[in-house]
């Protein structure tokens, strides 16, 4: 699987690309198979290092996303279905093709529940 990472801190030239192996979803978690994703102003400061992480965050960049549920944990606790389109946000790492997400924090998609797009996304995957 393909994922965006910072390598420690500085400018756009310390980002590459490399191979990440697919997450599993844990207890209450959904695994997202990320259709696009953006970075914003955070992630620019997090990656030249003036932006302080949560210590459990991964070092790939991104927060907000949108996809498809692809699994859930063992306890899903949330309406979704696999199928589903949703936008959301995690703890970092959604620049990669898969992304756990605590299911709190799914939105429905309303491009597919009301037929508009309400956002931008700085990378879409084919």
């Amino acid at each position: 699987m393909t994922a965006d990472i910072k390598n420690g801190k500085g400018d756009a030239d310390s980002l590459f690309v490399t191979e990440v192996s697919k997450p599993q979803p844990k207890d209450t978690e959904a695994l997202i198979k990320v259709k696009a994703f953006g970075l914003n102003r955070m992630d620019l400061l997090q990656r030249e290092g003036n932006y302080p992480v949560p210590p459990q965050a991964p070092k790939i960049l991104g927060v907000e996303f949108s996809g498809t549920i692809e699994s859930f944990g063992k306890t899903p606790e949330s309406g979704f279905k696999i199928g589903d389109e949703v936008f959301g946000l995690a703890y970092g790492g959604i620049s990669t093709r898969f992304q756990r997400a605590k299911e709190s924090l799914l939105n429905p998609d309303y491009r597919s529940v009301r037929g508009v797009y309400r956002g931008v996304n700085a990378h879409a995957y084919p």
